[in-house]
């Protein structure tokens, strides 16, 4: 059970606005020095914690950030993680929402932080930014992976250009762009590919984009594609499709990056073990 103010006012004798103009630092008070003493004694004690809500109706900041994201996503969980070790480091508190991956969970969610006192909450893939700042009382940070219209998101453009531009410095010049379907992300990250391999004097052909549906998830027909366009180097569009392709060549004995290398992208945790 939390310790109140109120707490507080009866064990030391005083009243409540006493115990207040205390705890606030509030230096325009008329409580003496000894009952000031007393009051923080007592505080400590009891480890009195002050309510986040109350502060932040007051005005002032609770030095606590709410965070609201759909945790079922691993990419998504790893973000959040990150990002509230850096908050704690910086002597900030976080609360963490979930929502489904529906949107429309999105307003209950953010109605229960801002209850909580948050300073502000930060939303992590949502796509629905205005309907949610039509209702925001604290600061709303958007953040997303593949949502351009975010205040903080990942540059996938360069992440193509980057990747296919470690290819072309290892020496490769045939590098194929490989893709599990076509997504808006993935056309992102294909132009920056295909802007490095420009920058390097090569017109990369219409069949160097290879999408694995098309392939029917088969490593036969993979192998053949690799084999008749002489690749020697892929830029994958994430780490799954990266891993599964290594595994897949590797058990057909091809080695990477001896015979083949490869270049994944999104940072997943799991390829220290690739």
């Amino acid at each position: 059970m939390s310790v109140t103010m109120k707490d507080i006012a009866k064990l030391a004798g005083v009243s409540q606005q006493a115990v207040s103009a205390v705890l606030n630092s509030k230096g325009g008070s008329r409580v003496s020095e000894a009952t000031r003493e007393r009051i923080l004694k007592l505080a400590g004690e009891l480890n009195y914690v002050p309510n986040a809500a109350a502060v932040s109706l007051s005005g002032k900041s609770t030095r606590t950030i709410g965070m609201l994201g759909d945790l079922r996503s691993h990419l998504l969980g790893l973000l959040m993680g990150e990002t509230t070790d850096i908050f704690l480091s910086k002597g900030y508190n976080v609360i963490t929402g979930f929502y489904p991956s529906a949107d429309v969970h999105i307003p209950m969610a953010l109605q229960e932080l801002e209850s909580r006192g948050v300073d502000g909450v930060m939303i992590f893939n949502s796509h629905d930014r205005a309907l949610l700042e039509s209702r925001q009382t604290v600061p709303y940070v958007f953040c997303s992976h593949h949502n351009q219209n975010s205040d903080v998101k990942v540059d996938s453009e360069v992440t193509g250009y980057l990747g296919c531009k470690h290819l072309l410095d290892h020496g490769h010049r045939r590098i194929g762009f490989l893709s599990i379907l076509p997504s808006a992300s993935d056309h992102r990250r294909f132009m920056g590919w295909k802007r490095a391999l420009n920058e390097a004097g090569i017109e990369p052909g219409q069949d160097w984009l290879i999408v694995l549906q098309k392939l029917d998830g088969r490593c036969d027909r993979l192998l053949h594609e690799l084999k008749k366009f002489g690749f020697t180097a892929l830029f994958c569009s994430n780490d799954y499709v990266a891993a599964k392709t290594m595994k897949a060549l590797i058990d057909h004995g091809i080695k990477v990056p001896d015979d083949i290398a490869l270049v994944g992208c999104d940072g997943y945790s799991f390829t220290d073990f690739c």
